[in-house]
């Protein structure tokens, strides 16, 4: 923790992949953000990854006996979050400092309550967005017909979303 208040925590999911954890922690201190907290959510790693994990500047550290899957890795991760907002991604993830450029427009769509929850990238563009701003897109509001046209092909990438929606 970087400050008494904390308005960010990064989640990041964890399973057996330490060296591209370092990486992705490495991404984040080139963020322009100094009240946040890093939490990390294990699941189920071996204990030489663990022992690894331990030695990294982490805040908080949420391990599992066993893996029990990404969802339930995140959710775990969730409960320990102080901030405000949670930032999330895996640990393969390298968060791009170009995230200060949009970041103040994020917060500003979250607390207008607009939208719940931002996705940073995809690997896909959805064809029919409704276009917030020159940065932001709101997806459509789900139906399976929505979903066939507007598919995202990896489902987990980087998002913001204020920690009151997830509770």
């Amino acid at each position: 923790m970087k400050n008494s208040t904390i308005q960010f925590s990064f989640l990041i999911t964890h399973y057996n992949r330490p060296f591209d954890l370092a990486e992705c922690l490495e991404g984040i201190k080139r963020i322009a953000i100094s009240n946040y907290e890093i939490v990390v959510s294990d699941d189920g790693s071996t204990s030489e990854n663990i022992e690894l994990l331990q030695g990294y500047a982490i805040d908080k550290l949420v391990l599992a006996n066993e893996n029990q899957g990404l969802a339930a890795s995140s959710n775990k991760g969730i409960e320990v979050c102080e901030g405000e907002y949670i930032i999330y991604c895996q640990e393969d993830f390298i968060l791009s400092s170009d995230i200060n450029t949009i970041l103040p427009e994020c917060l500003e769509l979250l607390n207008s309550r607009k939208v719940d929850m931002i996705r940073f990238t995809a690997n896909y563009k959805f064809k029919n967005l409704f276009h917030l701003s020159s940065n932001i897109d709101l997806i459509p509001k789900f139906s399976f017909q929505n979903f066939l046209l507007n598919y995202y092909q990896y489902s987990d990438h980087p998002f913001i979303t204020k920690k009151n929606i997830l509770q």
